[in-house]
């Protein structure tokens, strides 16, 4: 999945910041069904992807917002 990560510095300056993330198990099974678009509190790591390098969101857990 594709993470977008929206937030304001103490000086009122907006950052964006793009992710990939991935979840396996039940946790996938139940991303699957979240309508896209859908703001939502992550739980999880960050690590490398194998094939790339690449930063990515591991995903554990998450509630919908």
């Amino acid at each position: 999945m594709q993470i977008e990560h929206l937030s304001t510095d103490l000086n009122g300056h907006d950052a964006t910041v793009n992710l990939s993330g991935v979840a396996f198990g039940l946790v996938a099974q139940t991303l699957v069904s979240t309508p896209l678009g859908s703001k939502l509190k992550l739980d999880g790591f960050l690590r490398h992807s194998a094939k790339s390098k690449k930063l990515i969101v591991q995903i554990e857990s998450f509630e919908i917002n």
